[in-house]
């Protein structure tokens, strides 16, 4: 019979996995077959010295060499001749062979830890002999056997030992050819099976190969066509002029699942028809390519997909089909949204700055002459509460101008490196009194050393003004914590926020258990002016004064909260060695 290549290789390995059923029985049987012989083996001796000692009553009686009966001799003798056994010696107390079958050894001493350990205390002790492994005085075992000792007893005391040797030899022979025997078949049934499944597989074989080169021949262009598809990273899809899906990359299978045959409009959408503005419908139309944008609910949240629909013609020109491109941008979108609120705050610290600096000049000079009104009007006239009351106002203007020029960057600061967890347990029991007894505060620091560069007043101003919003997100009890870790950014960090810069980072996280936001209340969280609270009860300025603190201090500011779950606000400061400290 003709084999393939494949095939002759399958023989070849059919060949080599034979070969492991005699490995499997001489390494892991014929063990397993060893032991069951020698335990037999063993028993039987034990047997032996027990009906020798039972019968003749041996226990009971002490003997030497020269008082051993002649019977017992006679006996002994006839035991060993009819269980082929190889020697059977007598043991005084003392450890001296009495009488062995072999009539060179009475009268030896044996002093052995055995004796001494085992067999004085009573207990039978045995073990397996190899030929030539033992010998007395020059007489060494030439057979393969079972050392048995059974121990005499006289009123519980030691008073000598019946040696029986048992010959395993021919037992051991038969065995191993037993175990050559099953190795031989096993081998011969092994190969011979395998090489029947080997001619049928090649047969199998051939068949498939005929086939095949007729399927490869008829599907090489489109595996082309896939394998630009799959190459493209983007959901494709091909729908017939009924909207059925007639073909999906493997993109779109990991994404949705296997949909082939299924309607396109109740896969995606959940529809019994054709979504409006559907842009293959279009495409059907007017033979065009045309696209639309779709926003789906998934388990990961919202998610954004731009859809383009290209024809597919046929050879008389004819649209036959929809050649769909989905691509989800809601990264793109995430980071676009992010990349305008950063570019909205700017523009807002950028107006507020410059219309503050002017308004402060302004007030500047409404405050003097205020202050010098005061040390003109009478004491206690109507005037004087007037003035009084103008200069009040002017005062709180004048604070109100100076946290919009911190939130534009454009007050003066004392920059130093500051021990962020040092400051921040110098400042525990103020920043308590701020909490009040009602709300649990906890801190989690850091034990390392970790500094950065920032005005000490300024920080403390970020961490007064968290933490009091964090209390106002509490409606009567609740818990706030403080943590500190060092924080890596690296390339994942950075697209997973939408901002940032390589490099190490102190990282600063006030977190609460209160009310936490809504999505559309979170994206205004940080300007000016903006704030949730009752009228007269907060200028909206605490987070935008935050803000513009930690982006002069080339940091970031990022807060994450749901509705019901609390608020964490993560701030990250550029982490300096303490090395590099002058």
């Amino acid at each position: 019979m003709k084999f393939s290549k494949i095939s002759k290789r399958v023989i070849v390995c059919a060949f080599s996995v034979s070969l492991v059923f005699p490995l499997i029985v001489f390494f892991i049987l014929a063990p397993l077959i060893d032991s069951i012989l020698i335990k037999e083996s063993t028993e039987e001796a034990f047997r032996v010295a027990e009906h020798l000692g039972s019968e003749y009553n041996i226990q009971g009686r002490n003997f030497s060499s020269e008082s051993f009966p002649e019977d017992l001799k006679e006996e002994i003798e006839h035991l060993k001749g009819e269980f082929g056994l190889y020697k059977i010696s007598i043991f005084s107390d003392n450890g001296e062979i009495v009488y062995s079958t072999n009539s060179d050894e009475v009268g030896i001493v044996i002093s052995s830890d055995m004796i001494n350990e085992k067999l004085v205390e009573g207990n039978r002790y045995s073990e397996f002999v190899k030929q030539g492994e033992i010998s007395i005085e020059g007489y060494p075992i030439s057979a393969d056997t079972i050392e048995a000792y059974l121990p005499l007893m006289v009123k519980g005391q030691y008073a000598g030992a019946i040696e029986v040797y048992y010959d395993i030899t021919d037992a051991r022979e038969d065995f191993l050819r037993l175990k050559i025997a099953i190795s031989v078949v096993l081998f011969l049934v092994g190969f011979v099976m395998l090489s029947m499944i080997t001619m049928y597989s090649s047969k199998i074989e051939e068949s498939k190969e005929l086939k095949n080169k007729a399927e490869v021949e008829l599907s090489r262009e489109q595996l082309k066509t896939e394998a630009v598809f799959a190459a493209m990273g983007d959901n494709v899809i091909v729908q017939d002029r009924d909207f059925r899906i007639i073909f999906q990359n493997e993109v779109n299978k990991r994404t949705f699942g296997d949909r082939k045959g299924e309607y396109c409009y109740k896969v995606y959408e959940g529809l019994d028809d054709i979504c409006d503005g559907c842009p293959v419908e279009l495409t059907y139309q007017d033979g065009k390519i045309h696209g639309s944008q779709r926003i789906m609910d998934s388990d990961d949240g919202t998610r954004y997909y731009d859809m383009v629909s290209s024809p597919l013609f046929d050879e008389k020109g004819e649209v036959i089909a929809g050649v769909k491109v989905v691509r989800d941008v809601t990264d793109r979108k995430n980071l676009e949204e992010q990349l305008l609120q950063s570019q909205k705050l700017e523009a807002i610290g950028t107006l507020t700055g410059g219309i503050s600096h002017e308004f402060n000049n302004i007030l500047t000079a409404m405050h003097g002459f205020a202050e010098m009104l005061k040390d003109e009007v009478e004491k206690g006239s109507v005037l004087e509460n007037y003035v009084d009351g103008i200069y009040e106002s002017t005062l709180r203007a004048m604070d109100l101008t100076q946290g919009l020029l911190t939130y534009s960057r454009k007050h003066p600061v004392n920059i130093q490196p500051v021990n962020v967890n040092e400051f921040i347990r110098s400042r525990m029991e103020f920043l308590r009194r701020i909490v009040g007894i009602d709300i649990e505060f906890e801190f989690k620091l850091l034990d390392d050393e970790g500094y950065v560069m920032i005005d000490l007043n300024q920080f403390e101003q970020i961490l007064v003004n968290l933490i009091a919003n964090a209390k106002d997100a509490m409606r009567k009890a609740g818990k706030i914590s403080i943590e500190t870790e060092k924080y890596e950014m690296d390339d994942i960090a950075i697209e997973t926020f939408g901002f940032g810069a390589r490099g190490v980072y102190m990282l600063i996280k006030v977190k609460d258990n209160g009310t936490g936001m809504e999505p559309h209340i979170k994206e205004k969280i940080f300007e000016p002016f903006y704030t949730t609270k009752d009228v007269g009860k907060g200028t909206g300025l605490g987070l935008s004064i935050v803000y513009g603190i930690v982006k002069r201090h080339n940091g970031y500011i990022y807060a994450e909260s749901s509705v019901g779950k609390g608020t964490t606000f993560m701030i990250l400061l550029p982490f300096i060695d303490e090395n590099s400290i002058p």
